[in-house]
């Protein structure tokens, strides 16, 4: 089995504009083997393709320049024709079966595979690619497909691609002749006419020649009174007599109106992408853009203004393709864009102006402002502050630890602003550091300060509610920010079950209150169960909470609020809590 290779066509660049006012599409050529030899002709009929050439020349009065000309050769000389073959031949995969040539020396390029083709084993699947010469019809697809593409990135060529040979009955089975019938009608129904989900629309540079239902009767076999005999497909006279006029007006007439709508100056493109003004592109961008009618060549201008004023960044004129990598560029920086489209009877306007802004560098590391460092500080609630750091940070990351190397952190990856409030769980020293996230990433943490709280006294027990609770989240929906409630349950024991030095009682009612702090993490998730944000990851002394969900940064669609909570030990968790919210923009 042939090794599948990338394909690169290597043409040198031609002048579009060196032929306006010439007749382009006038002249091609033919590569067979048996079956397009019989179909040439004569073959012993009445008539031929060279014949009928003449009398289309005669019935339109078209001599000297203007003539229509097509020549054969009997192509690829040392292999098969098969679809598989033509795949590898258009990729240059075959050193032997160099087509360039011939492309680039004939402005029309027909290519047919003989009635072998249609000897197909069964519908297939994707995964026959693996083997690109079993003969199933999604390997043919693709086969196809692969091709329709190479030709279309030569749009100074008109190529023409005749669907199968019919088979005699003796020659093929029902099923396949079924599924060659079916081959050749997505070709021609499905394909040329720009219904196909992968190559749509369908390029105005090639056509399909259907040349299997020109021969094949209803069961999709050849019927003898068009096969050399019973046991043998080649075509007889009377096919060559049948098909070579309709063979010879169809591909002239396409081709004419090709040379036609080359002489109409093409409309500005359309561009594709990426997306008008978007951020965070790599500094290696693939501009991509829609070719209008009649187009044969295009001119992409990048500049650092919308006024396109030198220096630019590129000006090039000498692209046949859609697309263009444009490298090199600067992170931070914003660039335009535009294409024009030419044709043989020159160019066409620029398309609209598009933008995008590259990835900038990573984030600075944040300078913290309070607490200072070592602070020793009273109560249980903390307020942190840093500067705001560039260049173009989102968002900041906010983790506090009782060990310093944040085995077990309570952090927060959802700030916008330049400082929080958080709560310290118990007496002791703890250690906190930031750092900023951009378009390109986290940046590095800043350095790493120490706290100690002393707090003083137990809060009374209040209101605190005895089980754990998720609220629905207010408003829901919510655009873009919405508030989420959830309480820690203290737990209510029995008389006498309380103790230790986290313990809270009351004698109402004789009943102990046993209040131990425990492990909260309330995340936000997609419809995956993947964590979107973590709003908190902290311990939390029994009592409710509330906190903020800032949508902004994410899509509309359905998302979980998901509550964890471990009593006094993250690695275990002994409730799961979770509300559904909608966020619509």
């Amino acid at each position: 089995m042939r090794t599948r290779l990338l394909y690169l066509w290597l043409f040198p660049v031609v002048v579009f504009s060196s032929f306006a006012g010439t007749p382009r599409f006038r002249s091609g050529i033919l590569l067979h083997h048996s079956t397009g030899a019989c179909i040439w002709g004569p073959n012993g009929g009445l008539t031929s393709v060279p014949a009928e050439v003449t009398a289309y020349n005669a019935a339109r009065h078209l001599s000297g320049t203007d003539a229509c000309i097509l020549t054969e050769t009997w192509w690829p000389s040392t292999d098969d024709n098969e679809w598989s073959t033509w795949h590898l031949i258009f990729e240059n995969a075959i050193p032997s079966n160099d087509i360039r040539p011939i492309v680039a020396a004939n402005p029309i390029v027909m290519i047919k595979s003989c009635f072998p083709s249609s000897n197909i084993a069964g519908a297939g699947s994707v995964g026959d690619t693996a083997n690109p010469m079993f003969k199933s019809v999604s390997n043919y697809k693709w086969h196809w497909r692969s091709i329709v593409r190479v030709m279309q990135s030569r749009p100074q060529n008109f190529f023409v691609i005749w669907t199968n040979a019919p088979q005699v009955a003796s020659n093929t089975t029902d099923a396949e002749a079924r599924l060659a019938d079916q081959f050749c009608r997505w070709a021609k129904d499905t394909l040329a006419a720009g219904k196909d989900p992968v190559v749509a629309p369908f390029p105005p540079n090639i056509y399909v020649f259907d040349f299997f239902h020109a021969l094949a009767g209803a069961d999709g076999r050849l019927p003898l009174v068009y096969a050399s005999s019973a046991s043998d497909s080649h075509p007889n006279a009377s096919a060559t007599t049948a098909v070579a006029p309709q063979l010879t007006r169809e591909v002239l007439n396409a081709a004419l109106a090709y040379d036609s709508l080359l002489s109409i100056i093409p409309a500005p493109p359309q561009l594709l992408g990426p997306s008008n003004g978007i951020a965070n592109q790599k500094l290696s961008v693939d501009l991509h853009w829609m070719r209008p009618a009649s187009a044969v060549s295009f001119r992409l201008q990048v500049g650092r203004d919308s006024l396109f004023t030198a220096p630019l960044i590129l000006d090039d004129s000498t692209l046949v393709d859609t697309s263009r990598v444009v490298d090199g560029l600067a992170r931070s920086t914003r660039y335009f864009w535009r294409v024009k489209a030419a044709s043989v009877a020159g160019p066409g306007p620029f398309s609209g102006i598009w933008s995008f802004l590259t990835l900038p560098g990573l984030p600075f590391r944040p300078a913290l402002v309070v607490p200072e460092n070592s602070a020793t500080l009273q109560g249980s609630v903390v307020r942190f502050a840093w500067r705001r750091v560039e260049p173009e940070v989102t968002h900041y990351w906010h983790e506090m630890s009782p060990d310093s190397f944040f085995l077990t952190p309570s952090l927060d990856s959802t700030l916008v602003d330049t400082a929080c409030t958080r709560t310290v769980p118990a007496t002791g020293t703890y250690w906190w550091r930031v750092r900023a996230f951009n378009g390109a990433g986290w940046g590095p943490f800043s350095e790493v300060r120490t706290l100690t709280a002393a707090l003083t006294g137990v809060e009374p027990a209040g209101d605190v509610p005895t089980e754990h609770g998720l609220a629905q989240n207010f408003p829901n929906p919510f655009n873009p920010s919405t508030r989420i409630r959830y309480s820690i349950g203290s737990g209510v024991w029995g008389l006498g079950s309380g103790g230790g030095t986290n313990s809270e009682f009351r004698n109402q009612n004789s009943e102990i209150r046993i209040s131990v702090a425990s492990w909260v993490r309330l995340s936000v998730c997609d419809l995956l169960g993947r964590d979107v944000a973590v709003l908190v990851n902290e311990q939390k002394q029994p009592g409710s909470y509330e906190v903020v969900f800032d949508g902004s940064r994410f899509t509309s669609g359905m998302y979980f609020c998901r509550l964890a909570i471990a009593a006094g030990d993250p690695r275990g968790t002994s409730a799961v809590l979770t509300r559904r919210m909608i966020l619509l923009k």
